[in-house]
């Protein structure tokens, strides 16, 4: 018999492919997915790989003793021998003449350890020593001076009979024998005598004390034209 159109039947199960609203899919071969209040699906959630972890750890504990290491290199500093005062290329190197100072290392450098004081104090310079730069190795040594076959010389001299430019040690000059006042120039070019001079020295009066060196055979001839006191120094132009 037929059912009559408009008369309900026996509730049966929900019509495959619809989902209740509020129900929980499962999966017959896994655990249940998580859902919100509202049915939706939520985040899967993410497992944490130790190894991963390890190394992340490894990789900043690395880094921060490297940081340390070199922030303790910079800041290591070691007292250096410095020049407080120009000392001239052939001058004794005198207690005065030096300071100490603390810089980062460069083996480059070749600074002096400031503990070996004395062992500079007394040399000779060997170059030009500005104030403010380092002592370095190779720039003082204990040569005697004058060497042998030379012999030194005093030559006092006014500021007229100097060039205008101040002289330094290792300059090569020449003492050049002048006329009296009033007497006609030479016809002849003038005695001339080349020296190295070894130091200078003003006094109050204007006058400076030339000290330089010349070849044994000829120490005698410069005294004698020294003592005339009609002289002149010249300064060679190849001279520095």
């Amino acid at each position: 018999m037929s059912v009559p159109a408009g008369v309900g039947t026996a509730a049966g199960p929900p019509v495959s492919g619809r989902r209740r609203v509020g129900s929980t899919p499962t999966d017959p071969g896994g655990p249940a997915t998580p859902t919100t209040p509202s049915g939706l699906v939520g985040p899967p959630r993410l497992r944490r790989r130790p190894v991963f972890l390890a190394l992340g750890l490894l990789a900043v504990t690395v880094g921060a003793l490297l940081a340390t290491w070199l922030v303790g290199s910079v800041g290591e500093t070691h007292p250096v021998l410095a020049v407080r005062q120009d000392v001239d290329r052939g001058e004794v190197i005198t207690a005065e003449d030096l300071m100490t100072i603390s810089i980062s290392l460069d083996p480059a450098l070749r600074a002096v350890p400031a503990e070996r004081v004395q062992s500079v104090v007394g040399q000779r310079s060997t170059v030009d020593l500005p104030a403010g730069g380092l002592v370095v190795e190779g720039s003082f040594a204990a040569a005697p001076l004058p060497a042998q076959g030379q012999t030194l010389v005093g030559v006092w001299l006014a500021a007229g009979q100097l060039p205008g430019q101040p002289l330094r040690s290792g300059d090569r000059v020449r003492v050049v024998a002048t006329p009296r006042p009033q007497e006609p120039a030479p016809d002849k070019p003038p005695a001339a005598i080349a020296a190295t001079v070894v130091s200078t020295q003003d006094s109050p009066d204007g006058h400076s004390l030339v000290t330089v060196t010349v070849p044994s055979a000829t120490a005698a001839q410069l005294s004698a034209v020294v003592a005339t006191t009609r002289i002149a120094l010249v300064l060679d132009s190849a001279a520095r």
